[in-house]
């Protein structure tokens, strides 16, 4: 009877370090799988490098009309816009129905040849399943890449203001695919962290955590 015992114990503290360390590793992925859904980023917008250059006229908004609906939540880290060369450009963030989102602008600076990064120092929030649209403005002439015509591909505004830029009320349809997208990441940047889980599991019928 004393050896039956002894057996019965020995499974059951085998099967409670084994439930143990199913728990302990089922716990870590799912905080693995929050940390990277955190930190995924993601873009709305055309993201290749066009091949031919246009000119962009001083205080135009210029907005891709491609991938304008976000897919996650979170807020806006930059815009990215392509250039040849030309002045000072902002980026600017729309929603729906054409209006500069809460810390939609951002900062200025010159339109360097090449891929361009207009990074937000206050960044603005987006909203799952809602449409915006990545835009640019410029101080003058200002050669953005583009790609191929394609109906609807892109909008501007030609009745803005560089210095003061505001909502855009009506925008007209244009047929270039601008080089211009936004990066946003789930619900901001996440701190890395080292998570420690502890704990002694207790079979009572239910398994509970202590």
């Amino acid at each position: 009877m004393g050896r039956l015992y002894q057996h019965q114990q020995n499974q059951r503290f085998v099967l409670i370090s084994n439930m143990k360390k199913i728990l302990s590793i089922f716990l870590i992925l799912i905080i693995c799988l929050f940390l990277y859904q955190s930190a995924r980023a993601e873009t709305f917008g055309y993201t290749t490098l066009g091949i031919t250059n246009g000119s962009g006229n001083g205080s135009w908004i210029y907005c891709s009309n491609l991938n304008t609906t976000a897919s996650i939540s979170g807020d806006v880290d930059s815009i990215t816009a392509a250039f040849d060369g030309g002045g000072s450009v902002k980026g600017i963030i729309l929603d729906s129905s054409f209006n500069i989102l809460t810390n939609g602008i951002t900062p200025a600076q010159s339109s360097a040849s090449g891929w361009v990064d207009l990074p937000y120092s206050t960044k603005p929030s987006v909203v799952s399943g809602n449409t915006y649209y990545p835009c640019v403005i410029h101080t003058g002439v200002s050669q953005m890449k583009y790609d191929g015509l394609i109906s609807n591909t892109s909008r501007y505004d030609s009745t803005n203001n560089y210095a003061t830029p505001q909502n855009a009320g009506c925008m007209t349809l244009s047929n270039v695919r601008i080089s211009l997208y936004a990066t946003y990441t789930a619900g901001g940047a996440v701190a890395t962290s080292t998570t420690e889980i502890t704990g002694d599991v207790i079979i009572q019928g239910d398994i509970s955590i202590q």
